[in-house]
C-alpha cells in the first residue's frame, strides 16, 4: 500500500509532468477532490459530467483557451457554449459531456512521461469510476490546500500557453490617453509589444497614434487598441434611473460599487475621447493597407483572424505618477502585467451595454451589426 508521501509525490507528478493536449487532466483532479470531499467512492459517468459541467462553467468565465488546438473547442467547452446561447438546457449539456467528453482523459489521466504511473486514484467501472484509498490519501492530507492551489496554477498555465501559442509572436499593444505627464489635455500615446512584454515606443499626437497603428496593422501585426476613456457605458433598464453628469473624473472611482460602472458620466473627458476615437478608427481604417477586422471579445482575438482588439483602460493612480509615468505608459503596463489572461467585462444585472465604441466603428465606415452594440468592452485597470 502506498503512504500518503508515495500517493502525493504521484499526484504531483501527474500534474505537473503529465502530456496535455487540454485541461481535461486539470478538470478530473478537481472532480476528485470534489468527491473527496463527498465521502464518494462510486462515481457514475452522469455524476462525473456533472462535475466537469459545474467546473467548466465557473473556469469559463474567464474566456481562456481549453485546449492546444484552436480551431476546434472541447466537448465540455461546446456543451457550455451551448447551454449559453439557449440552444441546450443543462442536462442536455450534461449529457453530451457525458457521451462524448471522457474519450481519452479517463485512460490518459495516469500516463506520465516515463510510462503509467505505479499509483492509481481511480479504476473504471462499467458504470464510470471508482476512486482508491490513493485519492483519499492525497485529499484527507495537511497538503489539500497546496495540492489545490498547485492545480489552479498548472491550469492557468496551461491556458496562458495555449492562448500565447494561438496569438503568436506578433501581437503590438497601443493605448491613448488624453492625459500628457504634465496633466494638460492632450493625446499621449505608447506602444508595447505584447508578445515580447516590453515598452517600445511613448509619444503624443493624435496623427501620429493613427498612422503608426495603421502601419502596423497593414506590417501583418495583431493590435489590441486601448483608449483611456469610457468605450461602453450601461443603459438602466428602468428609465427612471438618469445618467448623472459629474464635474470631476475622479468621483468615478469613487462611488459605490464597481470602479469602471456607471451611473455617472465624467463630463471632462468623455465627449473629447469618444471623438478622438472615432477619427483614430477613420484614419486607421482608411491607411491601413489590408482587411481590419475589429472585435471586443478577448477569445475571439485568441482564436481567430480578428487583427483589432479594442478595449478600455481604467486609470486609478495618483496624479503625482505623471511626472514619472503618462497615463498611456501605466496603462500598457498593466495590460503586459495581464497578457495573454484578460479580466471579463462587467455586466450589471438592471442594465444593457451600449457600446460607444461600436458606434465609433459604425461611425469610421466600419461594418458594425446591431448586436455589436450591445458589446461590453474589456476593460484593464492601470494604476
Amino acid at each position: 500500500m502506498a503512504s500518503s508521501e508515495e500517493s502525493l509525490n504521484c499526484w504531483r507528478s501527474i500534474i505537473h509532468k503529465g502530456r496535455v493536449t487540454s485541461t481535461y487532466k486539470m478538470a478530473l483532479g478537481f472532480a476528485i477532490a470534489r468527491l473527496v470531499e463527498e465521502g464518494k467512492r462510486q462515481v457514475s459517468m452522469e455524476e462525473l459530467a456533472r462535475l466537469f459541467f459545474e467546473i467548466y462553467l465557473e473556469r469559463l468565465k474567464y474566456d481562456m483557451p481549453q485546449t492546444s488546438n484552436p480551431a476546434q473547442l472541447t466537448v465540455v467547452e461546446q456543451a457550455i457554449n451551448k447551454y449559453k446561447e439557449g440552444s441546450f438546457t443543462e442536462e442536455e449539456a450534461i449529457h453530451a459531456i457525458e457521451k462524448e467528453g471522457f474519450t481519452y482523459v479517463l485512460d490518459a489521466f495516469h500516463r506520465l512521461p516515463e510510462g503509467e504511473s505505479p499509483i492509481k486514484f481511480y479504476h473504471r467501472t462499467g458504470l464510470g469510476i471508482m476512486l482508491t484509498d490513493a485519492a483519499y490519501r492525497v485529499f484527507w492530507s495537511s497538503e489539500k490546500d497546496h495540492v489545490m492551489c498547485e492545480m489552479d496554477a498548472r491550469w492557468s498555465e496551461l491556458e496562458e500557453g495555449f492562448a500565447r501559442k494561438s496569438l503568436g509572436s506578433n501581437v503590438l499593444t497601443w493605448v491613448a490617453s488624453n492625459k500628457s505627464a504634465t496633466g494638460a489635455v492632450s493625446l499621449g500615446w505608447c506602444r508595447a509589444n505584447a508578445s515580447e512584454g516590453s515598452i517600445t515606443h511613448i509619444g503624443d499626437g493624435v496623427r501620429d497614434f493613427a498612422d503608426r497603428i495603421a502601419s502596423d496593422l497593414s506590417a501583418g501585426y495583431k493590435v489590441a487598441l486601448g483608449f483611456e476613456h469610457p468605450l461602453y457605458i450601461d443603459v438602466p433598464k428602468n428609465p427612471d434611473q438618469k445618467a448623472i453628469f459629474l464635474e470631476k473624473e475622479s468621483s468615478v472611482a469613487q462611488g459605490p460599487g464597481s470602479e469602471r460602472r456607471f451611473g455617472c458620466l465624467p463630463r471632462s473627458t468623455f465627449a473629447p475621447g469618444l471623438s478622438e476615437t472615432a477619427w483614430v478608427l477613420e484614419k486607421v481604417r482608411i491607411g491601413t493597407a489590408r482587411e481590419i477586422t475589429p472585435v471586443f471579445e478577448w477569445r475571439r482575438f485568441i482564436d481567430a483572424k480578428d487583427n483589432l482588439f479594442i478595449w478600455e483602460a481604467l486609470i486609478t493612480s495618483d496624479k503625482r505618477n505623471w511626472q514619472t509615468s503618462t497615463n498611456a505608459e501605466l496603462a500598457a503596463r498593466s495590460f503586459l502585467r495581464l497578457y495573454p489572461r484578460k479580466p471579463v467585462p462587467e455586466i450589471s444585472e438592471g442594465s444593457v451595454p451600449f457600446s460607444l465604441a461600436a458606434a465609433a466603428l459604425m461611425w469610421a465606415g466600419f461594418p458594425v451589426s446591431r448586436e455589436t452594440l450591445y458589446s461590453p468592452c474589456v476593460t484593464v485597470k492601470a494604476s
